[in-house]
């Protein structure tokens, strides 16, 4: 096995997919390519199939009519998403877009099913990756109904993982995300997001890199997470 074989292996099992059922549907699906911005399916539009990123990053969010936007997850590859259309055959339920260059292959629903009908493990990993952002989204739905913006912040900055940021990166206490993302995961501006997070570096619980936010004080950051319920 490559070195490159071998990291990807283990960024899968990172991801908690399984490998079978990682290669059975690549080897069924069309491959395709976006650049940062674009658009890799959109809300209410036909669903291209389930989409398995190879490369890349990719952030899924819905649009409201005002034209605030809601990210449900950020997944760095290897990942899979477009699960629920391809399933159900409808329309897909959120938009998926390309944060840097994307690789991605994606299997039609029809292929799609029939894969899920002859092969029980693809069907299982595909059921724990809905079920992992499932809880994703009740975290989120948790803290926007009983949490204001700095509390809510602070428990995405601990447990971005059980939020919906899966980058499968090596540092722990290190948190990979732009003050725009942030604020559209917590449900804010990101004027504001930028307001909290230098509040919370001048008291010492974050350091504040480009693109990057690193927890110093994991203790005192909890402690604020756990101060504050509206």
């Amino acid at each position: 096995m490559s070195k490159n074989k071998a990291t990807d292996y283990n960024k899968l099992l990172r991801a908690n997919i399984d490998q079978k059922a990682w290669e059975t549907l690549i080897s069924v699906g069309n491959f395709k390519t976006y650049g940062p911005g674009e658009a890799i399916y959109v809300q209410n539009q036909p669903s291209i199939g389930l989409v398995c990123v190879l490369k890349g990053k990719v952030k899924t969010s819905i649009l409201f009519t005002d034209g605030t936007e809601k990210i449900f997850n950020i997944l760095e590859a290897p990942a899979i998403i477009g699960e629920t259309a391809a399933i159900d055959g409808g329309p897909g339920i959120c938009s998926a877009t390309a944060l840097t260059k994307v690789e991605i292959v994606a299997v039609p629903p029809d292929k799609a099913r029939e894969v899920l009908l002859q092969h029980p493990i693809v069907a299982l990993s595909l059921l724990e990756t809905v079920g992992k952002k499932l809880r994703c989204m009740a975290l989120q739905a948790e803290d926007l109904s009983l949490h204001n913006i700095s509390t809510r912040l602070a428990r995405l900055i601990l447990n971005f993982e059980q939020y919906g940021v899966f980058t499968h990166q090596d540092e722990e206490h290190c948190l990979q995300i732009t003050h725009e993302e942030l604020a559209s995961f917590v449900g804010t501006t990101r004027p504001n997001v930028t307001t909290f997070l230098n509040e919370f570096a001048r008291k010492g619980l974050i350091k504040i890199k480009r693109g990057k936010i690193i927890i110093l004080d994991y203790e005192g950051l909890c402690r604020h997470a756990e101060s504050e319920i509206v």
